[in-house]
């Protein structure tokens, strides 16, 4: 029986509305909690005895990789109803650990399926396959809201053809379909694109000094033919492109995060095994300021990516995502910094990771928007919010 004076205004119990909401979050929980330990497990097992051969681009385990994703659930996370994105966010973090590239791999697929998203489900559907979106160098939060795309669709003898170019493409080697933003006659549009089509040209892959698993090319469609179910009016107009692109930052501070989580890890370790005048380095008062401050910008970083995550879920695009890809990038530059620096001489060896790492998360920051850049949109938002 509801205690007396609780009542909801519908006329029900409040305290058992409380408690079905304390289930549902449980529930939401578990279901998190249970995609991150599976994603932790696979990428021990499958992904780290392959990272040579994927740092080397050998196309044969890329796929196996993926086809492992998929069988995971996980190329199909982000469009689930009730924390997906914030699974997803979990999914990505543990990879990133292991494989800072295929972390942004599987953040590009996410942005691909964007549309459906906001679309409510309507229009293409790729089932089963890895469609990557296309990412330019020069994107940005704030040039998106000024510019149209570079690539247009228009109707020539009945038929819809793309035409135009992608530069910098993540996950162009690697993918089955793009999932391309155009302009046309008819006014912005997402059009999903076969790899393989006639007029696809995927320029030789970009060499880089970071994310090494992840394939980036640039691409071109020369008269590309697409079929009319193979496209998605942009309704929101570039608002849309804005959401598809906060979306993928939310995504990208779960890249940062496994990157400078698996750095504090290795520093950590080494600390407590390495000895500098009959003791531990983890107990000389310098090391243990490097460490205590890696952990405090770990914990920040974790509550950001979260509440951008869940943000995201719940298409509520808050500033969130902005704060998050911003903050994480550039803390995840200082502890893989940090990292490197606790580790002496062995941090730039290859053999102990962490430059691997220092050099995953530069190539990381490079690809999302300056911090001072996003700190101002994102102070543009609380204005407006206030206002």
């Amino acid at each position: 029986m509801c205690p007396r004076g609780i009542y909801s205004d519908e006329g029900g119990c409040l305290l058992d509305e409380k408690q079905e909401l304390k289930k549902a979050e449980k529930a939401e929980e578990s279901v998190v909690a249970q995609a991150r330990e599976l994603a932790r497990k696979m990428a021990q097992r499958d992904i780290e005895p392959r990272l040579e051969a994927l740092g080397t681009h050998r196309g044969d385990e890329l796929v196996k990789v993926v086809e492992l994703l998929k069988q995971l659930g996980f190329l199909g996370l982000q469009i689930q109803d009730g924390g997906g994105i914030e699974a997803l966010a979990a999914v990505i973090e543990e990879i990133a650990r292991v494989s800072p590239g295929l972390g942004l791999l599987l953040a590009s697929h996410a942005s691909a399926q964007a549309p459906l998203m906001l679309s409510g489900g309507r229009g293409f559907e790729i089932a089963g396959l890895l469609s990557l979106a296309v990412r330019e160098e020069g994107g940005s939060l704030l040039s998106w809201k000024e510019e149209l795309p570079r690539t247009s669709v228009v109707r020539k003898g009945g038929a819809l053809v793309i035409s135009g170019l992608k530069k910098a493409v993540v996950g162009a080697g690697a993918a089955d379909h793009f999932v391309v933003f155009a302009s046309g006659e008819e006014g912005l549009r997402w059009c999903a694109v076969p790899v393989k089509a006639d007029g696809v040209t995927v320029s030789p892959e970009k060499p880089r000094l970071g994310l090494l698993s992840c394939p980036v090319a640039d691409v071109e469609f020369s008269d590309v033919s697409v079929p009319e179910g193979s496209i998605i009016p942009c309704e929101k107009g570039k608002n849309g492109i804005l959401e598809s692109i906060r979306l993928s930052d939310s995504l990208f501070g779960s890249i940062a995060l496994g990157i400078a989580r698996e750095a504090y890890k290795r520093a950590l370790a080494y600390s407590t095994e390495r000895y500098q005048g009959g003791q531990m380095i983890c107990d000389h008062d310098a090391i243990r300021m490097i460490l205590s401050e890696m952990a405090q910008n770990i914990e920040a970083a974790s509550a950001l990516v979260r509440a951008s995550a869940q943000s995201a879920d719940g298409r509520e695009w808050q500033n969130a995502c902005d704060l998050s890809a911003a903050f994480s990038s550039d803390a995840a530059i200082k502890i893989t910094i940090d990292a490197v620096q606790v580790l002496g001489g062995y941090g730039y060896m290859k053999d102990y990771f962490v430059e691997g790492l220092m050099r995953d998360a530069k190539n990381l920051q490079a690809m999302v928007e300056p911090m001072a850049r996003r700190m101002a949109f994102a102070g543009r938002e609380v204005a407006r919010v206030r206002g």
